[in-house]
């Protein structure tokens, strides 16, 4: 079987993070691939070339008028190749400019692991569970039409789901599980798994969702704390996995 390590951090790139350290902090963790949340075009290009990875960025939402720099997006990156990437707006009724736009984006894997298809996503924030159920059951569209094509396919990214049944539902229907459930009976843990805020977690918002095409060897996500918080208001989550 072949490793696959896979990461998500949302990365909240309004708060401009020193961008050497964040990518001091991923190449600690050795991932094969990353999904970014809330980063800017200028800052994922920045990211990517501090790595010298592979990199593709998504517009989320623009509300800065002239000010085209600081639109906020989302952006997947890895040291392999990836050939194709996609864009898929999750509310089409939000307009552009809005913060309540949501989209998923999906970059297909290439290299040793490939083809996998890596769809991350950014669901509605706050009480907005009705919303995100919405939005949970498109990415569930976009697994099912994976999984048609014989493609393995996993969720990552910022669901603001704290263990919401009506968001997970859809996509544990379409096949997925949430990976720090099966680490947890695995007993592979590293900490709480709270993900937010990072000073001090007290909810778990940022999933990877797997196939039963991986396997899972263990999710680890940092205990927190004010060096983290530096950075953004998200862990980030490390996932271990076993292509099949």
């Amino acid at each position: 079987m072949v490793e696959l390590r896979v990461m998500t951090w949302n990365l909240r790139g309004t708060g401009r993070p020193d961008l050497d350290e964040v990518a001091g902090r991923i190449l600690a963790a050795h991932p094969d691939v990353v999904g970014i949340q809330e980063v800017r075009r200028g800052q994922a290009a920045k990211l990517a070339s501090r790595l010298r990875w592979h990199h593709h960025w998504a517009l989320k939402h623009f509300s800065y008028g002239p000010l085209t720099w600081l639109a906020e997006g989302m952006a997947v990156l890895s040291p392999h190749p990836m050939p194709l990437h996609t864009r898929t707006v999750l509310n089409p009724h939000a307009r552009p400019w809005s913060y309540r736009r949501r989209i998923m984006q999906r970059a297909v894997l290439g290299g040793p692991h490939g083809p996998i298809s890596i769809v991350n996503a950014h669901l509605a924030s706050h009480e907005s569970n009705g919303e995100r159920a919405q939005q949970a059951e498109v990415l569930a569209g976009e697994v099912r039409r994976n999984r048609d094509d014989n493609v393995i396919t996993l969720v990552i990214g910022d669901l603001n789901a704290a263990d919401e049944p009506t968001t997970l539902a859809p996509l544990e229907a379409a096949g997925l599980t949430d990976a720090w459930r099966i680490s947890e009976d695995a007993t592979t843990r590293t900490s709480s798994g709270f993900t937010n805020p990072a000073a001090r977690p007290q909810q778990r918002l940022d999933y990877v969702l797997v196939p039963d095409t991986l396997s899972v060897d263990g999710v680890d996500v940092p205990a927190g704390g004010d060096e983290w918080h530096r950075l953004s208001d998200h862990l980030p989550v490390i996932a271990r996995l076993r292509v099949r």
